[in-house]
């Protein structure tokens, strides 16, 4: 299947949209064979014997060769110091309700990721999220939303992606962005992102990151 998918690509990257489509429909009838052939029942894993020990008696007695239960865990990886020092913790605390995880990661030395982790690892959860919209983050929404997804304007603001789309659509905004996808001097398909991967028979998440991290072989031009 995925000889079938990689030609497929290089086909496009060609410019042989044509050869691209075909590929493409012999690696769907390869998947859908695949999930029509009968699966193997799995066996039955062998289960440890026992190790026989004699006693004073002479008489034997089955001893299980797995761990004890009762072991102790290593403490190594729990106890593990993961760099962050009281001072952090204690400026975490104080400032985790007035700052977004990123502005406390600057001027912790850290990435926004590991201040949210830290804080959920400390239980410091925000009540923030259904708080009001400022003036300030409407402009900040109203400015970047089409360039920006949703996810990384959320982080910037520290609201969910559900809740930043919602506050656009409230302001009459529009976050569909449509595009003419050209291989080779050729418009191969157009429209948004999932028509665009329909029209090619392509993953959705796959034609996404071809636009936004780019690829040498095709241009994504925004349609006015």
């Amino acid at each position: 299947m995925e000889d079938y998918k990689k030609q497929a690509i290089f086909e496009l990257e060609q410019g042989n949209y044509e050869r691209y489509q075909y590929f493409m429909k012999m690696n769907r009838l390869a998947r859908q064979k695949k999930k029509e052939a009968p699966k193997e029942t799995p066996k039955e894993p062998n289960r440890k014997k026992g190790i026989k020990k004699y006693s004073a008696s002479g008489k034997s007695r089955k001893t299980d060769s797995s761990p004890s239960s009762t072991g102790k865990k290593n403490p190594s990886k729990r106890n593990r110091e993961d760099g962050w020092n009281y001072q952090q913790r204690s400026f975490l605390r104080g400032n985790y309700q007035y700052m977004t995880d990123e502005e406390l990661g600057n001027h912790l030395g850290r990435t926004a990721e590991a201040v949210k982790c830290e804080r959920k690892k400390l239980k410091l959860l925000r009540q923030s999220t259904n708080r009001r919209w400022t003036t300030d983050e409407d402009r900040f929404l109203l400015t970047n939303y089409k360039d920006m997804p949703f996810k990384e304007i959320g982080k910037k603001l520290d609201r969910k992606p559900k809740q930043v789309s919602a506050r656009l659509a409230k302001l009459g905004g529009s976050k569909v962005t449509r595009y003419d996808m050209v291989v080779n001097g050729r418009t191969v398909a157009s429209g948004t992102i999932k028509e665009i991967a329909e029209q090619l028979n392509a993953n959705l998440y796959t034609v996404k990151r071809w636009r936004t991290q780019g690829v040498s072989w095709a241009k994504f031009i925004k349609k006015d």
